[in-house]
């Protein structure tokens, strides 16, 4: 059964690589990538298959289907926005509607507590978005409100302390490495890494 989970895994994030490639093109949000060579074109998609396979291995055997689910759907997040700098709307609309349809439904979290997740998440980062233009975008401010709705309140602080913590040593090691400030980087993988930690010790 071990070996069920990690090869689906495997496969699960070679094809999430690939339409994280396919699906922004498609859409007309960008221009195709222009083939490229090197050792990053052929680690990288076999990193994020290896990393998916842990993670099914994790999730899988202990039936957490929902764990799962929020795990690829903010793989695919993170992945777009690493590549081509579009947390795509086309995604997050939709997520935001059937998480807060599931919480309402189905949830273990009081509403409350979903939309106090929810608004925190959001008025936090729009206020840091217009404080700081140019370092988030408003993307990166619809997926926080995104995993407020999801985590609900307090559950949301943790994911979204581990995100904001990663993406600050990540624009500290850019600058030591003398990028300068003008330098963005995609914020939504470091959001997406804390989902991802956040899954390991949450249950849906």
């Amino acid at each position: 059964m071990d070996v069920f989970w990690l090869v689906s895994g495997f496969v699960a994030g070679w094809l999430l690589y690939w339409c994280s490639g396919f699906l922004p093109p498609r859409l007309g949000k960008v221009r195709p990538a222009a083939p490229s060579g090197g050792w990053r074109t052929a680690v990288l998609p076999v990193a994020v298959a290896g990393l998916t396979a842990v993670f099914w291995l994790y999730l899988g055997p202990r039936q957490q289907w929902l764990a799962l689910i929020v795990y690829t759907f903010f793989l695919l997040i993170a992945l777009i926005d690493a590549r081509y700098r579009l947390v795509l709307n086309v995604l997050v609309y939709p997520a935001l509607v059937l998480v807060l349809v599931y919480q309402v439904a189905m949830g273990g979290q009081p509403l409350t507590a979903v939309l106090l997740g929810g608004g925190l998440a959001f008025s936090t980062f729009a206020l840091a978005a217009w404080l700081r233009p140019g370092d988030l975008g408003g993307g990166d401010v619809k997926l926080a409100a995104l995993i407020g709705l999801l985590f609900g309140f307090p559950g949301v602080l943790w994911p979204l302390l581990v995100g904001v913590v990663a993406g600050g040593l990540a624009a500290g090691f850019l600058l030591l490495r003398g990028y300068g400030r003008r330098h963005h980087i995609p914020y939504a993988p470091f959001l997406c890494l804390g989902v991802f930690i956040a899954l390991l010790y949450t249950p849906f």
